[in-house]
């Protein structure tokens, strides 16, 4: 998960590993950060990948009897972060950010061979455009609209399936000064939003791959 931020200047890179004492489960991140801002704006971009190795059922004595052959399964993630900020006058500043996850797990079950063998990988992505306007210094008003799909797809003998959902949202809202009593300003703040959600699931036929 990452830490939004928009005004990181030069380069942060990582490297985490851990395991456990007994069994193989493993898990390993590298990631990447870079930004850079100007008098103007700021750009900031993030990568990370994120690796865990399976720990079998028969590594735990309370389940080295159970049928299922895997207490944590094979998982492999990608997540991608951008963001650029400019600021076109004193009062007009635009904003764009985009998000990429990416995750694939690999499963195996009680069953021997392919029907035994279940994967599932998911893809989600998210972008919003905005602007926040700064009218007579007393009132901000700030719009945006967000696209975000997310792709699911599972796979295993007895059938498989891709479900997809998607979403369009529109968000705008103001707040400012409406008047100026004696005691002080009386703040006022409005919004709205429109939003658009669907969502579709398609059959597959076919056997899983057994590439791990």
């Amino acid at each position: 998960n990452f830490i939004l931020r928009r005004n990181l200047q030069g380069a942060e890179p990582s490297v985490d590993y851990g395991g456990v004492t007994s069994g193989g489960w493993g898990a390993y991140r590298v990631a990447q950060s870079q930004g850079m801002d100007w008098s103007s704006g700021s750009a900031f971009l993030a990568y990370e990948y994120h690796d865990e190795t399976p720990l079998a059922s028969s590594d735990r004595s309370f389940s080295e009897d159970s049928a299922l052959k895997e207490l944590l399964p094979e998982s492999k993630q990608n997540s991608l972060f951008a963001d650029v900020t400019q600021a076109i006058s004193d009062a007009l500043q635009l904003h764009a950010d985009f998000l990429y996850a990416g995750r694939h797990n690999h499963v195996i079950t009680g069953e021997f061979g392919p029907a035994g063998l279940q994967e599932a990988q998911t893809d989600q992505y998210q972008g919003t455009l905005g602007a926040d306007w700064s009218l007579a210094r007393t009132w901000v008003i700030s719009s945006s609209v967000s696209l975000g799909r997310n792709s699911t797809l599972n796979e295993a003998a007895t059938g498989s399936n891709r479900g997809i959902a998607s979403e369009v949202v529109g968000d705008i809202d103001a707040n400012g000064v409406a008047f100026t009593l004696s005691t002080g300003p009386v703040r006022v703040a409005l919004g709205g939003q429109v939003r658009d959600d669907g969502f579709d699931q398609i059959p597959i036929q076919g056997l899983p791959s057994t590439d791990r």
